[in-house]
């Protein structure tokens, strides 16, 4: 019964999105109307429509072609890429994410020229001066959204970082975190994973300072090593019966995004930009030992890891980088040890399905389930599309579901030591994935009042004003632009969304951009750091998977599928755009 209402749905979805998307049967006779097409996974279109709604109240007497007055915008919202026919198509603007780089789309001549909306100086104001687009955008970012003439053509949409969630409210009903070492009251831990472990006793009980090194914030009692995770998934399994962690079993890819989120958060913002300007410092993998990576696992063995100077020459040392390393080695204890849920290993079970079991998590008969692998976007995706915080919500003896963004590991093993009091607190890092932008159909050239239009619709939307709002909605950071968010507007949010804002301020994010000729001639399909990049599909016995965890289930280790996965100096032949 559910799959015949989601393909009647389905049905009935297409046909409105080909209804309202026909640019022919919009009654543009008296109104300019702009015909918008969004990528709506993630972020949705509630936003769009509110903003939409926002400036064509604001121009409902403003004239931009001759015999009309107004602006109507109609928003077509769904998941499939419309760029490749977009020279024939009816939508004007496109907001899009990971299917194209800008630069190779502006070469086929289909963007419309769009420098004059960048550089425009606004209302909008840093430090008394008004500024334009362009320079809300930090200068080593902006070769990503122009063609090879250095002209724009696009500009950045929203950016979401890969990773865990955490269940709040398990964690503080079992009080999964670890204690500071200066708490009295506190129990200590024994696992596989042997060492020293003591979580906090009660709710009372003072946490560890977390891997930024300051008490009293949101990484407070949080694994800050990989060894400290893993004694946190064997104590919740094993003394509980909790499921450490979960994930969409239909796309076993998603597992990717722990890798991505881990390696970046191990690796720091320096070395982690190497995979991108080819420039600087990487600790590298050189060889293998025979002494275990973690006590306990005798299928996971130390690396032999050396510093190397990469340049453009040599970019391919960035993706032996030893934490991608110990990443890949995470999923494989995770997979091996049975730290996965159910519902990672079910073939049946979407992303969406995932998402609300984990917000049903120990309800109604369902299993305890500690932290979700997932994207920064997915609360916004369950809350507009599935419908399962609404499903939550109709019990009336439900609360707020306390979930939070986490904090990954940012060292290997021990704890991470707090700063001095008068030291600002470690950064975390975090990875942009999605690659999210907006572009204008070039297909429109020489209807002067409507490029006129769009182009005023995308400086309002790029407006400080607007671009918080957007972030209130969402619950997720524009990419690459300099804004803030009032604390106040945050104060209201659900506590998912504030964690993910305050992750994004207190980390350092690194974006798949650069300005070198190799990265730019390759970046979006070989560089770029997301799911299905060759660096997260590896080939294990003349089979290829397109996660690492698809791989293990198969057989290998993680020695394997780090080995398939790296890029020789050979290989990168063919990318290297040298002299």
């Amino acid at each position: 019964m559910k799959k015949f209402f989601a393909l009647l749905l389905c049905l009935f979805t297409a046909f409105s999105v080909t209804a309202c998307g026909s640019a022919e049967e919009e009654d543009n006779s008296t109104t300019t109307v702009i015909t918008v097409h969004n990528y709506n996974g993630g972020v949705g279109n509630k936003w769009l429509e509110d903003a939409a709604a926002r400036f064509t109240a604001l121009k409902t007497a403003d004239s931009y072609e001759e015999g009309k007055t107004g602006v109507k915008i109609n928003i077509v919202g769904n998941q499939q890429s419309e760029l490749s026919t977009m020279a024939t198509s009816g939508y004007n603007m496109f907001f899009f994410e990971q299917h194209y780089d800008i630069r190779n789309l502006s070469q086929g001549e289909k963007l419309l020229d769009v420098s004059d909306v960048l550089t425009e100086k606004s209302n909008d104001e840093r430090d008394g001066v008004k500024v334009s687009i362009e320079d809300k955008i930090p200068e080593e970012y902006r070769s990503t959204l122009k063609g090879a003439d250095g002209k724009y053509y696009g500009l950045p949409h929203y950016a979401w970082y890969p990773g865990l969630t955490y269940d709040r409210e398990l964690f503080d009903k079992y009080n999964f975190y670890f204690a500071a070492p200066d708490e009295a009251n506190k129990q200590k831990i024994e696992t596989q994973f042997g060492g020293e472990h003591y979580f906090i006793a009660d709710k009372n009980g003072k946490k560890s300072c977390g891997s930024d090194g300051k008490y009293g914030t949101a990484d407070d009692g949080l694994p800050s090593s990989v060894e400290e995770f893993l004694v946190l998934c064997a104590y919740m399994k094993t003394t509980y019966g909790v499921q450490p962690v979960t994930m969409a079993g239909m796309y076993k890819y998603y597992s990717n995004y722990l890798v991505e989120g881990l390696w970046a958060s191990l690796s720091g913002g320096e070395q982690m930009k190497v995979n991108y300007t080819f420039t600087g410092d990487v600790d590298v993998v050189t060889g293998y030992t025979n002494e275990n990576l973690f006590e306990g696992i005798d299928y996971v063995k130390k690396p032999i890891v050396e510093t190397k100077s990469v340049t453009e020459a040599t970019g391919y040392l960035a993706y032996d980088s030893v934490y991608r390393y110990y990443a890949a080695s995470l999923v494989k204890i995770l997979e091996k040890e049975k730290f996965f849920s159910s519902d990672a290993t079910m073939g049946s079970v979407s992303h969406t399905t995932a998402q609300g079991d984990f917000i049903f998590s120990g309800k109604a008969q369902m299993p305890k389930t500690a932290m979700l692998i997932e994207g920064t976007y997915w609360y916004n995706e369950t809350e507009e599309k599935a419908n399962n915080l609404t499903d939550y919500y109709s019990d009336p003896r439900n609360t707020e579901r306390d979930v939070r963004w986490m904090n990954l590991p940012t060292i290997i093993s021990g704890s991470a030591k707090p700063v001095a009091d008068d030291a600002p607190a470690r950064k975390n890092t975090a990875v942009e994935t999605g690659g999210a932008y907006l572009v204008v159909n070039a297909n429109i050239e020489g209807k002067t009042g409507l490029i006129n239009a769009i182009k005023d619709f995308i400086k309002f939307l790029y407006t400080d004003s607007e671009l918080e709002a957007f972030t209130v909605s969402t619950g997720i950071p524009k990419a690459m632009l300099d804004y803030e968010v009032s604390d106040a507007k945050i104060a209201d949010l659900p506590e998912f969304k504030k964690s993910v804002i305050n992750f994004a301020k207190t980390s350092d994010v690194v974006y798949g951009a650069a300005d070198n000729e190799t990265f730019l001639k390759n970046g979006n399909d070989v560089f770029k750091v997301r799911v299905n990049a060759p660096v997260f599909v590896p080939k294990y016995k003349n089979v290829s998977y397109m996660s690492y965890f698809q791989a293990y289930e198969n057989g290998a280790t993680a020695q394997d599928v780090f080995e398939a996965t790296r890029i020789s100096a050979e290989g990168w032949k063919a990318y290297y755009v040298g002299n």
